[in-house]
C-alpha cells in the first residue's frame, strides 16, 4: 500500500507477530493468504497513523473477517496494546487468553525442560533453561549465544527477543 510517498504494509496492524513467530513463519504466512484471498479489504484506523517505526497502524478486515482478531485467536499472534490505540484491547487479549488456554499456535508449544543445572551461583534468566543467559541488560543478540537452538520458556517471557515461539531461532 502506498500512501504519502511512503511505503506501508497492511499487516503491520495494531497486533504485530512476535519475532517469536519465525519459526513458524509459513504457518502464518499461509493462514493470511487464506484469510485475505480474494477479499476486499478494509484497513481501519484506531488513533495513531503510524508507530515510532513508521509502521501504518490499521485493523485489517477481509470480507466478514477480523483479521487481526482471528491472528490472535488462532495463536499466531500476540496481542501488543500501546495506548492511545485500544479500541479493540479487551477482544485482542480475550483472543490471545483463549489461544493460550487451547494451546494453539505459539502457545501448543512443549514447555522446554532444563538438561543440565546452570552453574553454581549464576545469574540466569529462567527464559532460557538450557543455556545460562543472564538477564538484560545488555540486550544481547542471538548470534552471541552459542546454542542457538535452546528453548525459550515463554511462562518467563524472552527479555532478550531470542524466539518467543519456544525455540530460539534466527534467520
Amino acid at each position: 500500500m502506498r500512501s504519502d510517498h511512503l511505503s506501508y504494509s497492511p499487516f503491520h496492524p495494531k497486533i504485530i507477530a512476535s519475532s517469536g513467530f519465525r519459526c513458524q513463519h509459513a504457518r502464518v504466512v499461509v493462514t493470511v493468504q487464506l484469510l485475505v484471498a480474494g477479499k476486499t479489504l478494509l484497513l481501519v484506523p484506531d488513533v495513531s497513523e503510524t508507530d515510532k517505526y513508521r509502521r501504518l497502524l490499521r485493523d485489517v478486515i477481509a470480507g466478514d473477517v477480523f483479521v487481526n482478531l482471528a491472528l490472535v485467536r488462532e495463536g499466531y499472534a500476540a496481542a501488543m496494546i500501546v495506548p492511545p490505540d485500544v479500541s479493540c484491547a479487551e477482544a485482542f487479549r480475550a483472543a490471545e487468553a483463549e489461544a493460550r488456554s487451547g494451546g494453539r499456535g505459539l502457545w501448543g508449544l512443549p514447555t522446554p525442560t532444563p538438561t543440565s543445572a546452570p552453574p553454581a551461583g549464576a545469574n540466569c534468566h529462567p527464559a532460557y533453561p538450557t543455556v545460562c543467559i543472564p538477564p538484560p541488560p545488555p540486550d544481547l543478540k542471538r548470534s552471541g549465544i552459542p546454542d542457538r537452538n535452546s528453548p525459550v520458556d515463554r511462562r518467563y517471557g524472552d527479555p532478550h527477543r531470542f524466539g518467543g515461539d519456544g525455540i530460539g531461532c534466527e534467520r
